[in-house]
């Protein structure tokens, strides 16, 4: 471990956001019961604040909270009770450790942080996770992971009251790599063995790549993911059901200007769809993150803020 002078780095996110939408259930029938109408607006304030805690020149830790989405309307900040359902919104999202050894050909992290596959598609959530990789000439970075995604069955404080038999774990290995000058792969065999509703256990593996090019004027990118597992207890009668399921997304901009300010871009994601046969043995819908890439703000998740409405 090299010595160097301990240092502290500080960044933030401030965003004050305005929404409105008309017609918010896409039917312009007027309901029967309609007091509050068919629109949905509100102005909101998110606060993001990140400190950095560089120990030594090869070991860090990051800290990351959250205070909001606070809505001006609903969030007091006058609030004084724990209980109350007015209170300003507080999140702590990541809290974890990373570094490198022999002399950056080895990489460690571990402890709560933003993970996500390749594609995003399957995984991309604040979890708690452990990663190791390495440098390897010629290939790039190899690593594996191992992560547990937090579910709603109750698990004690004290240890004695907790256990692994009912969790949801994601491991597996990654690999980044250079093609060339301008061309990246980053390539992921991610496991899924979800054990917490009994009898309603979930076996899948999910390998998943992304293939992107950059170049000085334009860049695109391709993602793959395949699903392949099995799901018991979700077919009629108590069976289990077999899962083959894909994702795609791909897309590419063009800079108008050698400045880059403006930019041309498209997009499109796919998903596989299950049959009309609901508990018939076979399932082919995508188990999705929700988190893609595409530019619609209406269908998907929105480029500024998460409002947690998407379809």
């Amino acid at each position: 471990i090299r010595r160097a002078t301990s240092r502290i780095e500080v960044t933030a996110d401030l965003q004050s956001l305005f929404l409105f939408r008309t017609d918010s259930d896409f039917d312009r029938t007027p309901p029967v019961y309609d007091e509050n109408g068919q629109t949905v607006g509100a102005f909101a304030t998110l606060f993001r604040p990140r400190v950095i805690w560089c120990v030594l020149d090869n070991l860090r830790i990051q800290y990351e909270v959250e205070l909001g989405l606070n809505f001006w309307s609903k969030n007091n900040p006058n609030e004084q009770s724990t209980l109350a359902a007015d209170l300003f919104l507080l999140k702590h999202r990541e809290i974890f450790g990373e570094g490198e050894l022999a002399r950056g050909r080895l990489g460690f992290k571990i402890g709560y942080s933003y993970f996500r596959d390749p594609t995003g598609l399957f995984l991309a959530h604040w979890i708690g996770n452990a990663q190791l990789w390495g440098v390897a000439p010629g290939w790039g970075r190899v690593g594996l992971f191992v992560g547990q995604i937090p579910d709603q069955v109750y698990e004690g404080i004290v240890v004695t009251e907790n256990n692994f038999k009912r969790d949801l774990w994601v491991f597996g290995a990654n690999l980044q790599a250079d093609l060339g000058a301008w061309v990246r792969l980053s390539a992921a065999v991610t496991a899924l063995l979800d054990t917490h509703l009994v009898g309603q256990a979930r076996k899948v593996l999910c390998p998943s790549l992304r293939l992107g090019v950059e170049r000085p004027r334009w860049s695109g990118y391709l993602d793959l993911a395949f699903q392949a597992g099995q799901l018991d207890g979700q077919a009629l009668g108590g069976g289990s059901e077999t899962l083959i399921a894909w994702a795609a997304q791909a897309g590419g901009g063009v800079r108008l200007d050698r400045r880059g300010r403006w930019e041309l871009g498209v997009n499109v994601v796919a998903l596989s769809p299950d049959d009309a046969y609901p508990g018939n043995g076979s399932e082919h819908s995508f188990l999705y993150s929700g988190k893609s890439r595409s530019a619609t703000l209406l269908l998907t998740e929105d480029e500024l803020r998460d409002w947690y409405d998407n379809l």
